[in-house]
């Protein structure tokens, strides 16, 4: 089971619920859990894991209540790790003029890490570019990608601290070539098939 929570406020940033081998984890906490609650019958689920794709602000804006809550492990790729609590990497400064950030605790991971929770199991990819840090968590057949690329060949931004497009364009090359997955869950937008991405970014 795949839910998906777009918030309505100007960043629409996509939150993810997946349960799946009787374990959920939470990707991009971007939805205040009380928007969760109506679809859990007035309660929230248990979450195992809250995994962040990057470390930009909107794809983090409730990250301290869901950690509060639920208790569950944040997962951050290590080399984003610094930039959770730094509101100029984290673009908090830039995009609300506030100097936020998150100061809990959190795991790193990297490429080809495995987690697992109870049976669920899933992979890592280093997909960086839009950040230095910014990973692919795939799980199953599907890939949740933050903002490596978008429906219709949009991508992310290069432009922020840590960005590069030519580092982009070669995670997109390297994760097109996953012919296993069949569906892309983007940090913003609709989900799609990466099946013309092979094509279109050429490392």
């Amino acid at each position: 089971m795949i839910k998906v929570y777009t918030p309505s406020d100007r960043f629409g940033s996509n939150m993810y619920l997946v349960s799946s081998g009787g374990a959920t984890v939470l990707v991009d906490p971007s939805t205040p859990p009380d928007a969760v609650r109506a679809d859990f019958f007035g309660d929230l689920p248990s979450v195992d894991a809250i995994l962040l794709t990057h470390a930009h602000f909107d794809h983090m804006l409730e990250l301290d209540t869901w950690a509060k809550i639920t208790g569950a492990e944040v997962c951050i790729g290590q080399e984003d790790a610094a930039a959770l609590s730094d509101p100029v990497r984290n673009v908090y400064r830039l995009f609300t003029g506030e100097d936020r950030g998150y100061t809990g605790a959190y795991r790193t991971v990297k490429d080809e890490d495995v987690l697992r929770f109870a049976s669920l199991e899933i992979r890592v990819l280093a997909t960086p570019g839009h950040t230095p840090g910014s990973v692919t968590y795939l799980i199953g057949d599907a890939a949740f990608s933050g903002d490596l690329v978008f429906d219709g060949g949009g991508y992310g931004r290069c432009d922020l601290p840590g960005g590069n497009l030519q580092t982009l364009f070669a995670s997109i090359a390297r994760l097109a070539g996953h012919t296993e997955i069949l569906t892309l869950y983007p940090g913003h937008g609709n989900s799609f098939s990466p099946r013309h991405l092979a094509a279109q970014f050429r490392s």
